[in-house]
């Protein structure tokens, strides 16, 4: 099966909404370059059919979800949290992703990487969804990369 936007839209606010109460809303493309600090996350999906889920957010969005996972102030995150929160985004968007493809798929970890490291590790793979989001008046962005 192949993944639509459609499908990466409706995980995205499930997860957001269910993990978070955050409200989130598609947008026409907006770059998130030029919007300030951001943070990247990646996980892989192996076996039947393979490629990657990148998470792209904001530092803004990431203080929020963090904040909001911990029950803490976005201002009282560490670098640490804010790492572990947008691993586990990452990790539920992938997994409800990985649920919509051929079996066997398998997860791996997700793993924090800079913006520019996901461009070069994906370089060779297509794109098969990307979709920017708004939330909290921040940018998030998923990719779906097919290696």
């Amino acid at each position: 099966m192949t993944v639509q936007t459609e499908d990466v839209i409706a995980i995205t606010e499930n997860v957001l909404k269910t993990m978070l109460n955050f409200e989130v809303a598609a947008i026409d493309a907006a770059p998130l370059e030029g919007t300030g600090e951001q943070l990247a996350s990646q996980i892989a999906i192996n076996g039947a059919w393979k490629g990657t889920v990148t998470v792209e957010s904001t530092l803004g969005l990431a203080r929020e979800m963090a904040g909001g996972m911990l029950g803490l102030e976005s201002n009282d995150v560490t670098e640490v949290d804010l790492n572990d929160a947008l691993a586990e985004i990452t990790n539920m968007v992938g997994g409800n992703i990985k649920s919509l493809l051929t079996s066997p798929s398998y997860l791996s970890l997700p793993t924090m990487a800079s913006t520019t490291t996901t461009e070069s590790s994906t370089a060779d793979a297509k794109v098969l969804v990307q979709k920017t989001f708004i939330c909290r008046d921040e940018l998030l962005r998923i990719t779906l990369h097919e290696q």
